[in-house]
């Protein structure tokens, strides 16, 4: 067990050492030699504040349902209550950020990108209120799966 952890650990590792350095020196750099050093800069200004509020789409939400999931007590009829919540706090959130985007002084065309990154930053949080992939049952053990 201890081995095929450490050998899953390693092989995590140097995928990691490879991808990084290519997206950093080739991918990253020609978007940025394309569009320009302004340009990026400013998407890179709007993407770390809508970044800022980030925390309140989640809630403590993921690790509730993965602690409901893991343990066998996840009810289908409180998925609609989720995506109610989730979508409450997105508003909070939307709200929040473009109220910081205008009090720091942005244009309207940089607010409308930062509201385009704030539905973005939303749709990637629902992921994670999805229903669980693998059958829920109490007596199961992943070596089953």
């Amino acid at each position: 067990m201890a081995y095929s952890f450490y050998r899953n650990s390693l092989a995590i590792w140097l995928s990691n050492a490879l991808v990084k350095p290519l997206w950093v020196l080739w991918i990253d750099r020609s978007i940025q030699n394309q569009v320009g050093p302004e340009a990026y800069g400013s998407y890179y200004q709007w993407f770390n504040l809508t970044l800022l509020l980030a925390v309140l789409l989640d809630g403590g939400m993921a690790n509730y349902w993965n602690q409901r999931i893991a343990s066998g007590t996840f009810r289908q009829g409180e998925m609609l209550q989720l995506l109610r919540l989730k979508g409450a706090l997105w508003g909070l959130y939307m709200v929040g950020t473009m109220v910081i985007a205008a009090g720091l002084g942005y244009e309207s065309s940089s607010l409308l990108w930062i509201a385009l990154l704030g539905v973005l930053q939303g749709l990637m949080f629902l992921n994670y209120c999805g229903e669980p992939a693998l059958p829920v049952n109490k007596n199961s053990s992943w070596k089953e799966f």
